[in-house]
């Protein structure tokens, strides 16, 4: 077995580190094609990246698109680098030049319609995710996002209108349901009704319908912050940055601006880069502008 087969196989098993170690001893030692050699740049880099070793995995995918300027495939995987470690900027750069090379390489739109979200550039992130409605008309992540977007950009009815379509594909997404909630509430309107007749059809112990049944005071935030465990640890920070921001909806609803800062602060201080952890920060500045 060559080495480039060993690592390709340790990668395969989840080996990083041992994939990392053979990808560098093939292109040391292997006499590897230019296509061997870019496939061993691409997957080190990728095995850098689960690590979030960014520096390390910029530096492979440098030299893939040294190798292969010309594939879309290039770009993305030094986009994701970008785009995982906040460099939204430069991420959104790297996807534009992706989808000059493949119009329709779909995952390049997710990403860059998300990377623009993060940087408060909603009507381009609107038009990426119009774009993808083309592609997959029938996509909830796609109403979703963009319904994140309206709301974020102040557009309540909008942001109503793709929460709708969302529960018109999945009437039991539960994060839809509590998101039109939201974007109802924050718009002036009365959302209380729907989501108590959407919350029949909820589990009051089972994630995230806790955070429906909080927001229509049937749970207390103390008890959704217990809710948050969970025996993985990932998931129990994940879970409660989720809380910290729900909890901060909970007390702008109310008018309780204070409370919410505080939780919203929190929920900053706990989530990693993410939707949750930007949306949070938006919410903050708006705060600031009024």
């Amino acid at each position: 077995m060559t080495e480039f087969e060993h690592a390709q196989e340790a990668m395969a098993q989840g080996n990083l580190e041992d994939a990392i170690g053979g990808y560098t001893r093939a292109l040391e030692l292997d006499n590897l094609s230019l296509r061997n050699r870019t496939r061993a740049h691409n997957a080190r880099g990728n095995a850098h990246l689960l690590l979030n070793d960014f520096d390390q995995a910029l530096i492979d995918f440098n030299r893939v698109i040294e190798l292969n300027p010309k594939s879309p495939f290039s770009y993305q995987s030094r986009s994701l680098a970008y785009f995982k470690s906040g460099r939204y900027n430069e991420a959104i750069t790297d996807f534009t030049r992706t989808i000059q090379l493949d119009p329709e390489y779909v995952y390049a739109y997710i990403y860059r319609s998300d990377a623009y979200f993060r940087l408060g550039l909603f009507d381009h992130a609107i038009s990426d995710y119009e774009k993808l409605m083309e592609l997959n008309p029938e996509d909830l992540y796609i109403y979703f996002n963009r319904g994140l977007a309206y709301f974020y950009n102040d557009k309540f009815e909008k942001a109503e209108s793709d929460f709708e379509q969302c529960l018109e594909l999945d009437s039991q997404d539960a994060q839809a349901m509590i998101w039109l909630y939201l974007s109802r509430e924050r718009g002036g309107r009365t959302g209380e009704l729907q989501l108590v007749a959407q919350s029949k059809n909820m589990k009051p112990r089972h994630w995230p319908h806790q955070i429906a049944f909080m927001l229509l005071d049937n749970l207390t935030p103390e008890l959704l912050l217990e809710d948050t465990l969970d025996a993985d640890p990932n998931v129990e920070k994940e879970r409660l940055g989720e809380a910290y921001f729900f909890i901060g909806q909970y007390h702008i609803v109310r008018g309780q601006d204070f409370k919410a800062k505080e939780n919203l602060q929190k929920c900053v201080a706990t989530s990693d880069h993410g939707i949750i952890r930007s949306a949070a920060l938006m919410e903050l500045e708006r705060f600031k502008r009024e």
